[in-house]
């Protein structure tokens, strides 16, 4: 393997990695804004059986 095979080679693992951290973060972000969406659904629906009670 030439120098520049190892260069083109390096450089498509920190591209990878790279792309796979992005993913990843990005899963995670979408994860956290469901689990806050869902708790605002359920605060809403509490509120609102609240009300209908009183």
């Amino acid at each position: 393997m030439g120098t520049g095979q190892m260069l083109l080679t390096v450089g498509a693992i920190i591209l990878l990695s790279t792309i796979i951290l992005t993913t990843n973060r990005s899963l995670n972000d979408n994860d956290e804004i469901l689990l806050k969406t869902n708790l605002g659904l359920e605060e809403v629906s509490l509120a609102t059986s609240i009300i209908e009670e009183a």
